[in-house]
């Protein structure tokens, strides 16, 4: 039976606030810690028992930034020998730490910036495995005559070791990478082109997250109304109204009302009229993509207008009661804040 790992991990808020910072900051669900001068001081850990053995250390940091950082680890199984010693170790730049005689109930490790180049040292999580089950355990009595080779040789298998174990890990949680909710933002774009999303990448991450969710069902529908409205709905954030020229034409009662819809709706039986309500920061790139959306979605015989209402209206155009225009209580007319020109007199 395999052994439970154990381990400490910081990836929370208050896992970092809850030990000391010097010119930090958590931004982003990230750790920041200033080029040149950050530093992050963990508060104690405790792993429950005497003599702990701290097998290996994890900084989920920036490639490019991991190479300005100092790490120092202190360990004791008294609490109160931590304060002002010597640390166990120390390394520099590197992001996976295969710790070696570091041992002791508790823990504290600190992480600065080293230099006053480079980046900001951004951090998003820190793992600490302890009492772990080396492989060495399996190798006979005889290589354990000489500690010192016996030392060399438990951190040279722990290379190999922590490789298997990451592609372990990795081969045991491969659901998640095809879970859109939850999957890396660098593999999304990769299911989403699984999916056959057109243009995924024009589309905001959490956006694309809910598209991919439901690209099966979607897909179903592709090239329906439905489907259409669905996919804008999505990326709009609320649902576009949707004016079929076989809903207007029974207003075609006379002439005059006829000429009015068909210059609104169009002459074509074939043409439909999406009708999206104003939305600030809808730019002239996000009606582009809106349009190229429609395109991609739309019944491949129809024909489509795209209409954005604006803030203000003119009469005989696209006016709408309720979405851009509202009737109000009357109120007379003020020239010049002083005289009133009443309604009856317009």
């Amino acid at each position: 039976m395999r052994q439970k790992p154990k381990y400490v991990l910081l990836n929370k808020q208050m896992d970092f606030v809850s030990g000391t910072l010097v010119n930090a900051r958590w931004e982003n669900d990230r750790l920041i810690l200033e080029k040149g001068r950050g530093r992050f001081v963990s508060e104690i850990l405790d792993s429950g028992a005497a003599e702990t053995k701290w097998h290996s250390m994890e900084l989920f940091a920036d490639e490019d930034t991991a190479e300005f950082c100092v790490i120092k680890l202190f360990a004791s199984d008294r609490p109160q020998d931590m304060e002002g010693s010597v640390p166990s170790v120390q390394y520099k730049g590197a992001q996976e730490l295969l710790l070696s005689d570091v041992q002791g109930r508790y823990l504290r490790f600190e992480v600065e910036v080293s230099g006053y180049e480079g980046q900001d040292l951004v951090i998003g999580k820190i793992k600490i495995h302890f009492d772990y089950h080396s492989w060495s355990a399996y190798l006979p009595e005889l290589y354990r005559q000489d500690k010192k080779s016996f030392s060399f040789v438990e951190r040279y298998l722990g290379i190999f070791q922590s490789i298997y174990e990451e592609m372990t890990q990795r081969i045991e949680g491969v659901a998640a990478y095809f879970d859109p909710e939850v999957t890396p933002e660098g593999y999304l774009a990769e299911l989403a082109q699984w999916m056959a999303v057109e243009d995924s990448q024009l589309w905001e991450k959490e956006k694309l997250r809910k598209l991919v969710s439901n690209a099966a069902v979607l897909y179903a529908r592709r090239g329906t109304a439905q489907g259409m409205l669905d996919v804008l709905a999505l990326y709009l954030g609320r649902r576009p109204y949707l004016v079929e020229y076989h809903q207007v034409k029974p207003y075609m009662t006379n002439l005059g009302r006829k000429r009015q819809l068909e210059q609104l709706y169009g002459v074509n039986r074939y043409q439909f009229t999406i009708i999206i309500e104003h939305q600030d920061g809808l730019d002239k790139k996000e009606r582009r993509m809106i349009a190229r959306l429609i395109e991609n979605e739309k019944p491949a015989h129809m024909e489509c207008q795209l209409v954005v209402l604006e803030q203000y209206f003119f009469l005989g155009s696209h006016t709408y009661l309720g979405m851009n225009s509202v009737l109000s209580d009357f109120r007379d007319t003020i020239l010049d804040g002083q005289a009133s020109i009443p309604f009856t007199k317009l």
